[in-house]
């Protein structure tokens, strides 16, 4: 038995997992190439545009990745994975590769275009960066989507004395600004923050045989910035 969860912009599963199923090859890659062209060709994989990215053995599994390039240029969130346990057998795989990529790869706009839209709206800026090699970015629609040429272009700015880097994917046809994010992430809040901590858990007062409540954990032990304190009686 297998279960899945499908990618309604390709049509193809996004996560599969379930029973083992065997594989021919000497290594993991050949094992999971195999699978991909014969067990699943049914699905529009495009296989001549997959390309081995990394190989990750655990102590129990092997993690085969590939990403697809098409015509040359990388595919934006184009991956597809398999999942291999110790005897080389297929227990999961996602496949996130689009089939019939049909738009110009001749951009109808430079540069200057995608450095005006990446940074509208952004201010202090320290510099900005094209990366020289276009990309297709598939953009989901209703039960299926358009792929848009893009430049990637790095903005970085500072902002009450805290850097940022803003990731931004530029349509390289009509300069829309398709996708910003700040890849500087921060995770320590202020020293004047406060918090407040509480816990609670669904348990069994008494036996199996009575409902579950949820109860609060009096007297949790918590360790914050290496000071263990504890919850009150009401947890």
């Amino acid at each position: 038995t297998w279960w899945a969860e499908f990618n309604t912009a390709n049509g193809m599963p996004h996560r599969a997992f379930g029973e083992p199923i065997p594989t021919v090859g000497s290594d993991p890659v050949s094992r999971a190439t195999q699978f991909l062209q014969n067990e699943l060709a049914m699905y529009p994989l495009p296989m001549d545009q997959l390309s081995v990215s990394a190989v990750y053995p655990t102590q129990k599994h092997t993690y085969v990745h590939f990403i697809q390039v098409h015509n040359g240029l990388p595919v934006l969130t184009g991956r597809v994975m398999v999942k291999l346990d110790l005897q080389g057998r297929v227990i999961a795989f996602g496949l996130d590769a689009y089939a019939s990529i049909g738009i110009s790869l001749n951009p109808a706009q430079g540069d200057a275009a995608a450095i005006a839209s990446a940074s509208a709206g952004l201010t202090n800026i320290g510099s900005v960066v094209v990366s020289p090699q276009l990309r297709v970015l598939p953009v989901p629609l209703y039960r299926g989507v358009e792929h848009h040429l893009v430049r990637v272009v790095e903005v970085a700015t500072t902002e009450n004395g805290t850097p940022a880097r803003w990731e931004c994917w530029v349509d390289a046809n009509t300069g829309q600004l398709l996708y910003r994010q700040n890849r500087v992430m921060h995770h320590a809040p202020p020293a004047s923050a406060g918090a407040e901590i509480t816990g609670s858990s669904t348990v069994f007062t008494q036996n199996p045989f009575i409902p579950a409540t949820l109860e609060p954990l009096a007297n949790l032990r918590v360790v914050v910035n290496g000071v263990a304190q504890y919850l009150d009686p009401s947890g």
